[in-house]
């Protein structure tokens, strides 16, 4: 008998308490001492059979998922690779998994994982840009429950509609930080440090940071001057604060053409640069010279013939070509393609 009970024991099934999120041998059991226990049996079977639902919906649909399904929610390949060996560690099943090869993750620190390149990763012009910050001083912030930042990121979500606000929310947070090294209480006592300023868009400068960047920089710092006049509480706080906040984003705009020139100077060498660059009608020739071996291609893949990966390769570049060079895609909206 006591063996009996022990068979019955190991073969019952594992079901996931729904209110709890635990499992549980013996499920019924639990909802009548714990999670239901106030309840009418009517109830607890009721909740029971929900339970054994959701596991059963589990095991047939949601523990089978395909590279391509993880590839479209994690583009970034570090961490996509990271989630498909932890999924597989926890008994998930993966369908159309790359080589093993594609698998392997070289060691890197942490400065250079952020900078990972793949053909599906972002562009990592931002990562190198933050690193160059984090070297010259510039990465400390501000907490970020701070009153002033909490308010702010209110300010450019619902009266300006500014998208990216966590990122504008984060540069004014680092401005504030640059201008009041100490303290925790955050003040407006940058308004009258016009040296400071200066000195930091220098700063900025010798870190190589872009002058897009920069200036992008000078905006969000604008709209900070935008939210602090807006409020009453400091109007009446610091009588003089439409003052100093008008002077100040007066010398922003002064500093500010200096940063646009030089940007309008790099950018004039760039394009000088891309003068002996093909245009888009020499792109188009690779579109007449490869069409006809891509239909010999496609004919093959209709017939149900095998390809080998050089073809099923140039098959793919076509595809790419053709969205890039006769739809006029840009090349970052064919990388996402799957």
């Amino acid at each position: 008998m006591p063996e009996l009970t022990e068979m019955r024991s190991a073969d019952r099934h594992i079901v996931h308490c729904l209110r709890c999120y635990k499992p549980h041998d013996n499920l019924s059991v639990h909802l009548a001492r714990v999670c239901m226990k106030t309840s009418t049996s009517e109830e607890r079977m009721e909740e029971l059979q929900k339970a054994k639902a959701s596991s059963k919906e589990w095991t047939r649909n949601n523990r089978t998922w395909t590279y391509g399904q993880l590839c479209d929610l994690l583009p970034h390949r570090r961490s996509r690779i990271t989630l498909v060996k932890e999924l597989l560690q926890r008994g998930f099943f993966i369908l159309n998994l790359p080589q093993e090869s594609e698998m392997v993750l070289e060691p890197e620190d942490d400065a250079a994982a952020t900078t990972v390149t793949s053909s599906r990763d972002p562009p990592t012009t931002l990562s190198s840009e933050r690193t160059k910050m984090r070297e010259a001083g510039l990465h400390r912030r501000f907490p970020v429950k701070t009153k002033f930042l909490v308010g702010f990121k209110e300010f450019l979500m619902k009266t300006l509609k500014v998208p990216n606000v966590q990122q504008e929310v984060d540069s004014v947070s680092r401005f504030l930080r640059y201008m009041q090294p100490t303290g925790s209480k955050l003040s407006l006592d940058f308004l009258s440090k016009s040296t400071e300023t200066r000195d930091l868009l220098t700063t900025l400068r010798r870190a190589d940071v872009r002058s897009a960047s920069i200036l992008s920089y000078v905006k969000s710092i604008k709209r900070f001057l935008e939210y602090s006049t807006a409020r009453r509480d400091l109007r009446r706080k610091i009588p003089q604060l439409r003052k100093k906040c008008r002077r100040y984003a007066v010398m922003l705009r002064t500093l500010r053409k200096t940063v646009s020139k030089t940007n309008e100077e790099n950018t004039c060498d760039s394009r000088r640069c891309a003068e002996d660059a093909p245009g888009i009608k020499d792109c188009q020739q690779i579109l007449q010279v490869a069409k006809l071996d891509f239909l010999r291609l496609h004919g093959d893949l209709v017939g149900g013939k095998v390809l080998s990966n050089t073809d099923m390769t140039l098959y793919r570049y076509y595809c790419e070509a053709l969205l890039v060079y006769r739809h006029m895609q840009r090349p970052g909206a064919v990388e996402g393609l799957t």
